[in-house]
């Protein structure tokens, strides 16, 4: 039977693999970008905070508003006169892998084969992005988040670890 709407006919539909290798799809990438989006808000605010104590405040402007990648580049040229140590030993290089990872999934396309429910992640090039791959790059983000989330503490109770004795 011919389907009028779509011009096809109902036998020729192919049956999708099993809807929850998406739905697992969705969650893993869901974490990751959660995870990206605290890592790009903190390091943010280390820049405003070591720009700030640097009175560069022409240049936080630029900082806070650039890319990603041009924040973290940012970030690793400040590392090496930072007064804090935290920041000093942020792992940038880190930082700039994983958003490469990020583009990939955000603006790859999810192509599941429909006949054993397998997929790739399709953009400039197609990418194998299984789950243990992508919750592996959220693990990596979470560990950068704590460093991230120590350097800013470090600077929000700079006055009370360097106070005289």
């Amino acid at each position: 039977m011919l389907n009028d709407e779509v011009g096809f006919a109902e036998d020729d539909i192919v049956s999708w693999g099993d809807p929850e290798i998406r739905e697992k799809y969705e969650a893993a990438l869901g974490r990751f970008i959660l995870a990206f989006n605290e890592v790009d808000y903190r390091i943010a605010n280390l820049l405003y905070y070591e720009l700030s104590s640097r009175n560069l405040h022409n240049t936080i402007k630029f900082g806070i508003n650039s890319s990603f990648a041009q924040r973290v580049n940012l970030l690793a040229i400040i590392q090496g006169t930072s007064t804090n140590s935290n920041i000093r030993t942020l792992p940038c290089e880190i930082a700039s892998n994983l958003n490469q990872h990020r583009n990939n999934l955000v603006h790859g396309h999810f192509d599941e084969n429909p006949f054993d429910g397998t997929y790739k992640v399709l953009g400039n090039k197609t990418t194998d992005y299984p789950l243990t791959k992508i919750n592996s790059l959220t693990q990596e983000f979470a560990i950068l988040i704590k460093q991230l989330k120590l350097a800013e503490i470090s600077f929000m109770f700079e006055d009370v670890m360097t106070a005289p004795e």
